[in-house]
């Protein structure tokens, strides 16, 4: 049922959910990702979040001198 957003699915996690603490803890977390809206924003915000990154992740020249100390 991987990818699956029917009712039949979410009804499949939430008994699972009945013994099951990890899965207990996703519910809110698979009950909102059944949207496809809700994964293509969250989607969208990690290209964003990751294009970011790139653009701020620049190498950057260090002049570093060893001198002798007396």
């Amino acid at each position: 049922m991987l990818f699956d957003d029917s009712q039949q699915a979410f009804d499949k996690v939430a008994e699972k959910a009945k013994t099951d603490w990890f899965v207990r803890s996703k519910m809110g977390t698979y009950q909102t990702a059944r949207f496809p809206e809700v994964r293509a924003m969250w989607e969208d915000n990690i290209k964003q979040l990751t294009e970011r990154i790139y653009q701020i992740n620049k190498p950057k020249s260090h002049l570093v001198e060893i001198v002798q100390l007396k």
